[in-house]
């Protein structure tokens, strides 16, 4: 595992949010969540038409599409950001 991911994976378990939360977070990091590219590549979806992510229509779901680049994702950090007086900025590259 990468300096960085074990960093954030390590600071997710810092955090005071529901462990939930965490795992969450954790699995998105890891990679571990049940979306939709993940489910193509275990047999569970089949077809392109299965792998559209189901906010924007725009690109397959994936979990980093889901979590940072999907626009339907970044409003919602938007406004998180916001309720909590912080301003954020995501930006995934790579996707």
């Amino acid at each position: 595992m990468e300096g960085n991911l074990r960093k954030a994976i390590v600071g997710i378990w810092k955090t005071k949010v529901p462990s939930k939360i965490q795992v969450h977070g954790w699995r998105l990091l890891l990679g571990r969540l049940a979306t939709r590219d993940e489910l193509c590549k275990r047999g569970i979806l089949n077809g392109a038409h299965n792998l559209v992510c189901p906010l924007c229509f725009q690109v397959a779901e994936s979990g980093a599409h889901m979590g940072f680049s999907c626009t339907f994702s970044k409003e919602v950090w938007r406004k998180v950001g916001s309720w909590l007086g912080i301003s954020m900025i995501i930006n995934c590259v790579g996707e």
